[in-house]
């Protein structure tokens, strides 16, 4: 009975894989279609970018301030975002590679 599962499983994660890429290329070439049709090209590729990303929402900094709003505190949070994955990235890296790498942060 465990092999039919593993069998089953096998199965699954095959078509899976196959149904994801089929979704996938549907996509692009939907928007292909979509670019190809426009007669502004530039703002068409623009609108899908913006569909598949954002949307209608408005984005908002870890601290909950919407972008937008305080010119000044919009640019120190989004400076604050990129120096903390700075150090995010070099404590990752450090635990990942360990202290045998030739390049340090």
């Amino acid at each position: 009975m465990k092999n039919k599962g593993k069998i089953s499983m096998e199965y699954y994660k095959t078509y899976a894989n196959i149904l994801k890429r089929v979704v996938v290329k549907a996509n692009q070439l939907a928007n292909e279609k979509y670019i190809c049709n426009s007669k502004n090209k530039s703002k068409a590729t623009w609108n899908i970018i913006k569909q598949q990303t954002v949307g209608n929402e408005q984005r908002k900094t870890s601290n909950h301030q919407e972008i937008g709003g305080n010119f000044k505190e919009t640019l120190d949070a989004v400076n604050n975002f990129f120096v903390n994955q700075a150090h995010t990235l070099k404590n990752d890296t450090k635990n990942t590679v360990g202290n045998h790498s030739k390049f340090s942060l």
